[in-house]
C-alpha cells in the first residue's frame, strides 16, 4: 500500500514536471544568461517533444509493477530490453531490437550528466563490459527498468551500488 502512495505521488510529481518546468523561452546553450523568443518553427518542434514526451511517460507508468519474464514484452511479465522495446514502440512507433546489447549501438552517446527523459542506459556484470542490461532514464539519476527479482521498477543510479558499479553508458535516440 505504502509502494502504491509512492508510485503515486512520484509519477504526480513527473507529470507536474513536464507541464511546469519549461520556460516559455527556449535556453540558448552557447550563452548560458541570455535568453531568445522563439521561432514558430522552434515552438512547433517544442510541443512535439512535449506531446512525445508525455505518451513515452504514459507508457512508462503503464508498466510500473509489470513482473520480470524472460523474452517478455506485454503487462503480463517483460524482461529490460522488453521493457524499452514495448515503451518506445506504443510511445514513437519505433522498432528496436529485443536484445540490450544491440540497442546500446543505436543513438547518439552521451554523458550521464547530460541525460534527459527518454534517453537509455546500459549496465553491465561481465568483465568485458559488454552490455547486459538496459533501462530508460528518467531524471537526475533515477531509470525505470525490469529488474529479474522486482519486475519493472525505479531505480536511482547515485544511491544504489549495485548499479553505480555496473553502469556502462547512456545513449539517447532520436524521435524526429
Amino acid at each position: 500500500m505504502l509502494l502504491k502512495v509512492f508510485y503515486i505521488t512520484f509519477f504526480s510529481f513527473v507529470t507536474m514536471l513536464f507541464y511546469c518546468a519549461y520556460p516559455p523561452y527556449m535556453y540558448d546553450e552557447t550563452t548560458p544568461e541570455r535568453y531568445e523568443t522563439p521561432t514558430s518553427s522552434s515552438r512547433r518542434n517544442f510541443n512535439a517533444y512535449a506531446q512525445l514526451s508525455q505518451k513515452l511517460y504514459e507508457e512508462i507508468r503503464s508498466y510500473i509493477g509489470t513482473p520480470y519474464k524472460r523474452g517478455g514484452t506485454s503487462h503480463f511479465g517483460m524482461d529490460c530490453s522488453g521493457l524499452v522495446i514495448t515503451v518506445y514502440k506504443n510511445a514513437y512507433g519505433m522498432n528496436l531490437p529485443h536484445n540490450s546489447t544491440a540497442l546500446s549501438d543505436y543513438g547518439q552517446k552521451i554523458p550521464l550528466r547530460k541525460g534527459k527523459f527518454g534517453d537509455l542506459i546500459f549496465f553491465s556484470d561481465r568483465l568485458d563490459k559488454r552490455v547486459t542490461h538496459v533501462g530508460i532514464y528518467l531524471y537526475d539519476t533515477k531509470f525505470v527498468h525490469s529488474s529479474f527479482s522486482r519486475g519493472v521498477i525505479i531505480s536511482d543510479l547515485a544511491t544504489e551500488k549495485y548499479y553505480q558499479q555496473r553502469y556502462v553508458g547512456t545513449r539517447r535516440i532520436t524521435y524526429f
